[in-house]
């Protein structure tokens, strides 16, 4: 092997690492953020609930 084909391929490995640890980082990511959309829409809900059963927020919350 020369030593451009063997810089080549260390290129290419390179790459193709560096975009599955992208691809592994960004499902992370997203799948963080939906937990935490869920979150914020269970505690929506619970605020939507106290407001109906008596029309007025528990102090501290706006």
């Amino acid at each position: 092997m020369k030593y451009y084909d063997k810089m080549s391929l260390i290129t290419k490995w390179f790459l193709i690492l560096s975009l599955v640890i992208m691809m592994l980082l960004g499902a992370t990511v997203l799948k963080h953020r939906n937990e935490v959309q869920e979150n914020v829409d269970i505690r929506e809900e619970k605020l939507a609930k106290i407001r109906l059963s008596d029309g007025n927020l528990p102090k501290g919350i706006t």
